[in-house]
């Protein structure tokens, strides 16, 4: 869970680390969205869906930005790793405040190197979630209903049902968040 007054970094500014974004911000918390020079879009739109900050982990210092937008420097109260890259999970445990609690997300769909001694030496609490409870559920309604989590800035491209190679062939390029399908009428 975010708190208000938390600061909180996501990690993948894919459609959930975006959706994760809209949570963050609608609970009072500060937002550090995190993501690559493929992820340039996606950045744009996460400082459009109210991230307090965006850093190109391959051009900027993340580091620099979570001691500088963070109380003291000691690191952000929680971060959520949404990409599902080895890389950024690794990243996060040196982002994240002693005491402070990781949440995984992403699905790495393979084994991936963790220091899992920074899990210990913080004192970290670490979470996985996949958000398949009724509460939660009811909550992502609440969110969507009240305006406060947007779902419509991340479909980027539309197609009909017929056209469904076009679809796959956009959803594979990457260039878009969220590639739907509508039926014919």
């Amino acid at each position: 869970t975010v708190a208000p007054g938390d600061v909180a970094i996501i990690a993948g500014p894919g459609a959930i680390g975006l959706l994760t974004l809209q949570v963050v911000k609608a609970a009072g918390a500060r937002a550090i969205m995190l993501g690559t020079d493929a992820d340039e879009h996606r950045l744009a739109l996460a400082t459009q869906l109210g991230a307090d900050a965006v850093v190109n982990v391959q051009r900027g210092d993340a580091a620099a930005v979570v001691r500088d937008g963070t109380i003291e420097g000691l690191g952000a109260d929680v971060v959520y790793e949404c990409s599902g890259a080895g890389p950024a999970a690794q990243q996060l445990l040196t982002l994240v405040r002693r005491h402070g609690r990781y949440v995984q997300v992403g699905l790495f769909g393979r084994p991936v190197a963790w220091d899992l001694d920074q899990l210990v030496y913080k004192e970290l609490t670490a979470t996985g979630t996949n958000a398949s409870t009724p509460a939660s559920w009811l909550r992502a309604l609440e969110l969507t209903g009240s305006g406060k989590v947007r779902t419509d800035l991340l479909i980027t491209h539309e197609f009909p049902v017929t056209a469904w190679e076009q679809g796959f062939a956009t959803f594979e390029e990457k260039s878009g968040i969220k590639t739907i399908f509508v039926p014919a009428e």
